[in-house]
């Protein structure tokens, strides 16, 4: 049967330089078995698309915490250009990113039936809505006063 992984990750109020919150919702047999969300800073410099590998990063995370890495795993994504780096379809210029995605392809080594899919935003809805829910928690106990001035 296997895992599938939606991650999606979100900067608000506005990218670059807002809050910086990931959501990821884990199925099995077509049902939502656990899912996480949460912040992951602030200010300036930080992008969504850090938002997005960090996401897929907590995601292969829980993957071997559960030691579950030799079943079939996809990771979904709706974030072509995560997705077609870690591929290895496309280049990555930002240095950054660079350091996420070669962190994250050596992490995928351990997944012997694994597939990476891009999928349009809106099917990937649950994660979205993770994502976002952490931002309004954020902001709701801690202000968004800071936010856009703050260092990463």
């Amino acid at each position: 049967m296997g895992l599938i992984l939606y991650c999606d990750g979100s900067v608000e109020p506005f990218n670059p330089g807002g809050v910086a919150t990931y959501g990821v919702s884990i199925e099995e047999g077509r049902k939502e078995i656990d899912h996480m969300k949460g912040y992951l800073g602030e200010g300036i410099g930080i992008t969504n698309n850090q938002t997005e590998y960090q996401a897929m990063l907590c995601a292969i995370t829980w993957v071997i915490e559960q030691e579950r890495t030799q079943e079939p795993i996809e990771f979904r994504a709706d974030s072509q250009l995560m997705i077609r780096q870690l591929r290895g379809e496309w280049r990555i210029y930002a240095e950054h990113l660079r350091v996420l995605c070669e962190g994250i392809q050596e992490s995928l080594k351990v997944f012997p039936f694994l597939t990476l899919t891009w999928i349009p935003r809106l099917q990937n809805r649950r994660a979205d809505f993770l994502a976002r829910k952490a931002y309004r928690e954020h902001v709701t106990s801690h202000g968004t006063a800071c936010v856009g001035w703050g260092t990463v």
